[in-house]
This record gives structure tokens, sequence and C-alpha cells, in this order.
């Protein structure tokens, strides 16, 4: 009796979790485009051929209407696509659309009757407005990252042009985390802020932050999301940063730059300038293997920085007051190779390196007596397609983050 009551029990809970459930689109390291093909008048188009083609790749997905109009692109990587759609008696419509990452573009067009044999084109036909998902989120795209001068090129400092985020000094959370940045959502702690980069988990699950710097110039697209418990981005109760790297693509591209900024550049902070002086070197490069099939990128930037820092003994040490050197080195590098499979299959491996030393504070600004020594090397998998009306995502990342407490030189 006991049996068929729990078993009972178990079906009418499912039920009801069933009744319900509603359609979400979760974040990812991919974006979507959803839409639906009317006419003129506002009646749907069935049967209608929809074309999604990278401009950047050229690597082309097809769906056909349903008896409702509908139609779903899903797993799409970030950035600019060509989207057409044609059906008999109609002309063609085509529109250049932007796909961010971890959003669900609306893909609505409306077919005119065909009078001439002619291509239709729309111009911005999404203003980006996302009527899809219930989410909190803003995305930085690589072009707009080019534009913006950062001082340091911290990347997580891109967070900054979300309104509700604040960044602070990883040190804050642990004499370890120097060097590294942390992300307060809306007030919070930012220990909890989960740190994604192409789908695989960076985070610092012990005190907070990340375990990996990247260059600015690997950078896709950069999304920060304030809504919690996303199953995309792991269980966090502080919203999270997803990041995708660039990839290579059918025209040879890269660029290069230097950097260098010391105290005479800047305004004193008292009678004297205090001993600065930061070199920041790098570049980027990609382009294809073979035309629309695969693709490479390669991306290296190195920075050498020189400080000083005053120490403030309590008594009865206070004649140990003095400036300590407090250097930093760090070098970052990734590399990424793209696989157009199939119409409707695409993988890619991603390997990211970030190597640095800093010397540490201890107490605050009253003694300064080790360095800091992190390691971090990720390595990434992805494997994203269609199969009828399933989509696939499968990401696995292997990261190893070594920290080292050594003497301070």
């Amino acid at each position: 009796m006991r049996s068929v009551l729990r078993f009972t029990t178990i079906g009418l809970f499912l039920t009801c979790l069933g009744l319900c459930t509603r359609v979400s689109y979760a974040q990812t390291a991919t974006g979507s485009i959803i839409g639906t093909i009317t006419d003129s008048s506002g009646a749907v188009v069935a049967g209608a051929m929809v074309k999604v083609k990278s401009l950047s790749t050229g690597s082309v997905q097809t769906r056909t209407t349903t008896d409702s109009g509908t139609y779903s692109v899903i797993a799409l990587e970030p950035g600019e696509y060509s989207l057409s759609v044609a059906s008999a008696g109609f002309d063609t419509v085509q529109a250049n659309v932007r796909v961010l990452v971890g959003q669900t573009l609306n893909g609505n067009l409306s077919l005119r009757p065909q009078q001439t044999k002619e291509v239709l084109t729309v111009q911005d036909t999404a203003s980006q407005v996302n009527t899809v998902q219930s989410t909190v989120q803003d995305a930085t795209t690589a072009k707009e990252i080019d534009a913006l001068p950062i001082n340091g090129r911290n990347f997580l400092d891109l967070a900054q042009l979300t309104p509700g985020i604040q960044i602070q000094d990883g040190g804050n959370f642990d004499p370890t985390k120097n060097g590294f940045t942390g992300i307060s959502v809306e007030g919070r702690s930012g220990r909890s802020t989960r740190i994604e980069i192409d789908g695989v988990d960076v985070s610092d699950e012990t005190v907070g932050t990340t375990t990996l710097n990247i260059s600015e110039d690997s950078i896709q697209e950069f999304q920060v999301a304030q809504s919690t418990l996303d199953p995309a981005t792991s269980l966090t109760s502080t919203g999270a940063v997803n990041v995708i790297t660039r990839s290579g693509s059918n025209d040879i591209h890269g660029s290069g730059f230097y950097l260098f900024r010391n105290d005479a550049t800047a305004a004193k902070v008292g009678p004297v300038h205090a001993p600065f002086e930061r070199d920041q070197a790098g570049f980027r490069a990609g382009g294809p293997i073979i035309k629309n099939r695969l693709f490479w990128f390669l991306n290296f930037e190195h920075t050498l920085q020189h400080g000083t820092v005053e120490t403030a003994p309590p008594q009865p040490f206070t004649n140990f007051t003095q400036s300590f050197a407090n250097p930093f080195h760090e070098t970052e590098a990734s590399a990424r190779a793209d696989w157009n499979i199939s119409s409707n299959w695409r993988a890619f491996y991603s390997f990211h390196h970030d190597q640095f030393s800093v010397v540490t504070g201890y107490g605050g600004n009253v003694f300064q007596p080790y360095g800091n020594r992190n390691l971090t090397d990720v390595h990434t998998a992805a494997l994203d397609g269609t199969t009828g009306n399933f989509t696939h995502s499968i990401r696995f990342g292997y990261l190893t983050f070594r920290n080292y407490i050594v003497d301070a030189r």
C-alpha cells in the first residue's frame, strides 16, 4: 500500500511539474534567432525557406517555417549574419543582423507579394530589444572593446559598462588574488560572481573572482548577466560574466600594439612622483586554413610594470617605514581553431595561458613580506549542432590553476 501511495504521489508531482513548466532560454556560449514569418496582411507563411549565413566564416544554416510560420536557428556563434527568407509568390527579404552571446534575437519578418523578381533589403531589422528572454543582461562587442581605452587592460574591467556593476581589486578578497579583478553585481560581495570563458567556468571556487586573465584582443563578446540561478552558468547568487573569444574568418586579419606609461604622464599625489613604469605589448592574428571550413586565431600579450608601495608598521616598528618595490609581470596567450563540420554541426578548440607574478601585501599596508605567482592553463573543446528538432551544445574544459607563495624579490 505504501509503495502504491508513493508512486501515485510521485506521478502527481511530475504531472503538476509538467503543467507548470514554460519554455526558457538560458545563457550559453552561443546565440539564437527565433521568429515568425508573415505576409503583408499579417497571416503566417508556412514552408518559407529561411537561410542564415555567417558573414565572417561563410557557414550557412537553412530552416523551413512550420505550419504556424515559426522557425528557430539555435547555437549560433556570436557575430554578424545575413538573414534571408524566400517563399513562392513573395519577394525575397534579406537583412543583416548581429547575434549576441547568450541572447535570443527576434527574427520576425514580413514578406511582400511578388510583383517583380527582386530582393528586399531590410535595414537594421532587430533593435536588439530582447522580447524572448526575461533576463537582465548586457553584451559588449569586439568593435566596442577595440574602441575602449582601459587602464591596465584587465578584461573584467569591461563589466563597468553595465549599470549596477562595481569592480574591486581581487586582493580585497584574498592576498593571493592581487592581479585579478572582482565584480560586484548590484551591491553584492562579488565572491560568487560566475566567470565563464567559451562556456567553461574559470571562477575561483575558494576565495572568489577568476583564475584566469585573458587579453582584451582575444575577446569577441563580453556579456554581463545580472539574473541569478541560470542553469547555463551554473549556480550563482550574484550574476555571471560570459566571455566568447575571437575566431578566425575567411579574411586574414591582425593587429599589434605597444603601450607605455610612467610617473611623468600622471599627476602628482603628494610632493613628488611615486616611481612607476608600465610597458604593454601584444598582437592578434587570424585567418582561414580552408575557406568556409577551418580557421585559426592567435593572441599574445605581455605586461611589465614597476612601482612602489609604502609600508606603515605600527609601534614599536615605525623606524622600518619605507618604500618597497612592487613589480608586476604578466604573460597572456590564446589560440583557437574552428571547424565548420557541416551546415548543422560546428566544433572548436581553444587554449588560454596566463602567468604572472606580483609582490603581495599582507596585513594591509603594514608589511610586504612575500610574492605571489600564478600559472593557469585552460583547454576547451566544443561541439554545437542540430538534429531534427533537437539542439546540442557540448563543452569540455580542463583547467589547471597553480598558485605559489614565493619570496618577494
